[in-house]
């Protein structure tokens, strides 16, 4: 009994060294740092699913605002968050030739539509896809879809004014959330959500059953950025079951598009993106040849 308790002693001090001393690179290097919880660093904060993440992280920035910067911990994986707007600009514009890539966050799996989104590549792939999709996001491009938020933004008038005349007061983060919803569904999409119209319409219940914050989401969340082999090893599906819908409807737009329907929305801008790029992969393939 006496060698059990002392093999279970040691386990812990090493466990506890090993986190300490992952958990002292910020102060190694004269980083500000609040103190991390051993192994999960500061993800107690900023994946909790009772608080807000961005207000602990605007917690911790007023902490720290008189630093250029300070440092987080996601388990044991060091996060630099920058304060300083010269800083910042410098990432963004001037050396961002040298933070193009974010970083493993997901389990990247092949089949995973997650996997496939623009900030979870890394490196040339991450730059690949970043240069299809920049031209879309041309002011010509954009103001193509104007007409379908003006559409939509009258309708939110019109339904807070309606429900104005029922009750003393209206819900106004509801009626935003529903506008910000038929807004993006209308333009990425070419899909006539009408939220403001209709009390709880199916592509509404699934995208609130997507982003619904639980615990064990959270959890789930966890494993998969840090600790993506165990995710992997334990069958885990990086995509929610929620995303087979969104994969369904959006195949079946994408379809009907290739078959000659246009809209002008964001989902064709896309659609024509590919296709250029398709062209001139093709072009300089046969130019090789």
């Amino acid at each position: 009994m006496l060698v059990t308790w002392v093999v279970l002693v040691l386990l812990v001090v090493t466990a506890w060294l090993y986190s300490r001393r992952r958990h002292n690179y910020w102060a190694s290097r004269g980083v500000p740092s609040s103190l991390a919880l051993p192994f999960i660093g500061h993800l107690h904060q900023t994946m909790s699913p009772f608080k807000n993440r961005w207000l602990a992280l605007d917690k911790m920035y007023h902490t720290y605002k008189n630093s250029p910067c300070f440092g987080l911990y996601d388990g044991f994986s060091p996060v630099l968050m920058v304060c300083d707007p010269d800083i910042l600009k410098n990432v963004f514009v001037k050396d961002f030739a040298h933070f193009t890539s974010k970083g493993p966050l997901r389990a990247n799996q092949p089949d995973s539509y997650m996997s496939d989104m623009l900030g979870s590549k890394m490196g040339q792939e991450w730059k690949d896809l970043r240069a299809v999709l920049s031209p879309t996001f041309s002011t010509r491009k954009i103001r193509r879809m104007f007409p379908p938020v003006f559409d939509i933004a009258d309708t939110f008038v019109s339904s807070c004014l309606k429900d104005a005349k029922k009750n003393p007061s209206v819900n106004v983060k509801d009626k935003a959330g529903r506008f910000s919803m038929d807004t993006i569904a209308s333009c990425a999409f070419g899909i006539e959500c009408n939220s403001l119209t209709q009390e709880n319409p199916l592509l509404v219940q699934k995208a609130d059953s997507f982003f619904a914050a639980s615990s064990l989401l959270v959890w789930r969340l966890l494993l998969m950025r840090n600790w993506p082999r165990l995710f992997n090893a334990l069958g885990m599906k990086e995509d929610l079951k929620e995303v087979g819908f969104f994969r369904s409807v959006g195949e079946e737009i994408i379809r009907a598009r290739q078959a000659g329907e246009k809209r002008g929305d964001f989902l064709d801008l896309l659609l024509e993106a590919r296709a250029e790029d398709s062209n001139t992969t093709t072009a300089s393939a046969k130019h090789r040849d």
